[in-house]
């Protein structure tokens, strides 16, 4: 039996799956099947709803973040029209942390890295960009 801590938190429950369109993560109908097509062959991967316990962490972590300035370069890339997690609040940690670089894809929905073309390149672009800049010559 599963501990309190262990139940999925008010509204969620164990992984279902979503036809293509209701999916909330991608644009992309390949990606979205050879996801499905993954968890399928995976059970043991199958992500559902959020435990009280991963609630309860993730709430701790966001009161300590609001209150938290961070000095080394961050990089925030934002779906505009994500459905899972909330953008006003990454655009109110991004007002106390000048120091961010703040990426907006409007179009793309949660699963940035499983969009469709166009959006995925722009993604990878932006991180390999991000990253180039901190290295130097010699790879440090």
């Amino acid at each position: 039996a599963k501990s309190k801590i262990d139940c999925f938190s008010l509204g969620t429950d164990d992984y279902l799956a979503k036809p293509f369109n209701e999916n909330q993560l991608t644009q992309s109908a390949l990606r979205y099947q050879l996801f499905r097509q993954t968890y399928q062959q995976n059970p043991a991967i199958q992500l559902g709803g959020v435990t009280v316990a991963w609630l309860n962490a993730a709430l701790s972590a966001i009161k300590e973040l609001n209150h938290t300035t961070l000095s080394l370069p961050v990089l925030l890339l934002q779906a505009g029209q994500d459905e899972i997690v909330e953008n006003s609040a990454q655009d109110s940690w991004l007002v106390h942390n000048k120091n961010a670089e703040y990426k907006l894809f409007a179009t793309a929905k949660h699963e940035l890295l499983c969009e469709q073309d166009t959006i995925r390149t722009a993604v990878i672009t932006s991180i390999y960009t991000f990253f180039d800049l901190l290295t130097t010559d010699s790879g440090s």
